[in-house]
């Protein structure tokens, strides 16, 4: 996790995420924190921290990784 700026308490903040990759077994999600100025909504938002979360499927038994489950991701038509 990236801390770019202090938050401060009553902050309105703007919470994001995406889907960078994904795989087999793994995803990777961006995740970013802004600010929001709340005087002028059409202003730029300040980030305030990021952070890439890697996400992996393992199975409970062995702890070895796992395919993710089809219901996860359904294929669209």
């Amino acid at each position: 996790m990236n801390f770019h700026k202090p938050g401060r308490l009553d902050d309105l903040l703007s919470i994001d995420q995406v889907i960078e990759h994904r795989g087999r077994t793994q995803i990777a999600v961006r995740q970013t924190a802004k600010r929001v100025n709340p005087d002028d909504p059409n202003a730029e938002m300040e980030l305030i921290a990021s952070a890439l979360l890697h996400i992996v499927c393992v199975d409970t038994i062995t702890v070895k990784p796992k395919g993710l489950p089809d219901w996860l991701f359904p294929i669209s038509v």
